[in-house]
């Protein structure tokens, strides 16, 4: 009999999701059919994946667009999550009868954060298999409409219902349980992180090229030091704050921000930023796929993970983080913002420095500094921290334990 799992993952940005793409591999390395359900959205594509993970992207129709348009005329803006929803469930099942049967033996449902977790329970009254609850964001709805409501309601059940629970760490999944008003009795902790080996195939590029010198043609003599941030561009990463401190700085330091998704050089915001930093500022805005997203993290002398604590989700970001992990994971020290999640680990691995004011010159300067003067120190210490906490292969055999021996 088939094995097989089917991922619904709504928000469809796979390309910046290391779990989910580390899950369905080893899924399907444990004898797994895996499907993935998610939406065609403007993120980049991964492009060679394990040929076993059959990944379906769904569009919406541009009729369908239209009408959705027309809901703010009709000031029923609040029911568009919910008919998208409904459209996205829709266009699941039309492609399951038309390419596989809708019930598979021994099957596993994984439902990614509210929209994924109702699609998952939806399969799984079908093919009577094991619903997994998976948490990669803490943006729970507030809203006071019935129908944000009622979706709230079905994510509750879902928690509740499945066989088991894959989220970060234990701050994390304090938030989720007083959001569901539940604690649940099987939890995995699994980090947002990149695989401690790269399956697919690497660039042609040798381990000695260094992608940023040779994408923006840098003399290593005037820039040494590459300091990255890997991601959001935006004021919610202290991007514009970061730009601005850095201008200031004259020694040998060119900051360099990668976007997660393609950005414009017109962008309002990007032409702000050019503006308040045009001497050691460096815009990477055309992302990578992610069987070759270690070319980006090779390259930096020095990682940024700077988040706002604007709510649970930055505040408890640490194992949640998938530029934290690519630094470690190839030994780049980290300058990191005062956030409590941040700031423990860094206490208890030392790969890094807290930058207490990212607009302060001055004190990224000073660590930087300080970094570079012990540069091994630090590198070891990253990789530590990520051998230890993010090693997704090491960190996620329990979960596979767990739900192969549940399958059988």
């Amino acid at each position: 009999m088939t094995k097989s799992c089917s991922i619904f993952f709504y928000e469809g940005w796979l390309n910046i999701a290391p779990t989910v793409i580390n899950l369905a591999s080893l899924l399907v390395k444990s004898g797994y059919e895996v499907v993935i359900y998610t939406r065609a959205t403007e993120y980049l594509r991964p492009t060679h994946l394990d040929p076993r993970i059959e990944v379906v992207y769904l569009r919406q129709h541009i009729e369908f667009e239209k009408f959705v348009e027309l809901l703010p005329k009709l000031k029923l803006s609040f029911l568009a999550p919910t008919i998208m929803l409904v459209l996205f469930a829709l266009q699941v099942l039309i492609y399951r009868l038309k390419h596989h049967s809708v019930k598979a033996a021994r099957s596993i449902s994984i439902g990614i954060d509210t929209n994924g977790a109702i699609l998952a329970l939806i399969e799984s009254y079908f093919t009577k298999g094991n619903l997994v609850y998976l948490s990669l964001e803490l943006n729970y709805e507030k809203y006071s409409f019935y129908f944000y409501k009622l979706r709230a309601i079905l994510d509750r059940l879902v928690y509740r219902r499945s066989v088991c629970v894959l989220i970060q760490d234990e701050d994390r999944l304090k938030i989720i349980g007083e959001y569901a008003g539940y604690e649940h009795t099987q939890v995995f902790y699994m980090p947002n992180s990149i695989s401690s080996h790269n399956p697919y195939p690497q660039s042609n590029l040798s381990e000695n090229t260094n992608f940023f010198q040779e994408k923006f043609s840098l003399d290593e003599s005037k820039y040494p030091y590459l300091i990255l941030q890997a991601g959001l561009i935006d004021d919610v990463v202290f991007s514009s704050e970061l730009a601005t401190a850095f201008e200031a700085i004259d020694k040998g330091f060119a900051l360099i921000f990668h976007a997660a998704k393609q950005r414009d050089w017109n962008e309002p915001y990007m032409r702000m930023l050019r503006e308040v930093n045009s001497t050691n500022l460096y815009l990477s805005l055309d992302p990578l796929p992610y069987e070759q997203i270690d070319r980006v993290f090779r390259a930096a002398t020095i990682g940024l993970a700077f988040y706002r604590g604007v709510d649970d989700n930055f505040s408890k970001i640490a194992k949640a983080s998938g530029k934290l992990s690519g630094y470690l994971k190839y030994g780049k020290p980290v300058l990191m913002s005062d956030l409590q999640s941040l700031s423990q680990l860094n206490e208890k691995y030392q790969f890094g420095i807290i930058i207490k004011d990212p607009t302060s010159s001055a004190e990224i300067e000073q660590a930087i500094d300080l970094i570079v003067s012990n540069y091994d120190f630090y590198s070891s210490n990253a990789l530590l921290c990520y051998e230890r906490e993010f090693d997704f292969d090491t960190q996620s055999k329990s979960f596979l334990e767990f739900i192969v021996n549940r399958s059988n």
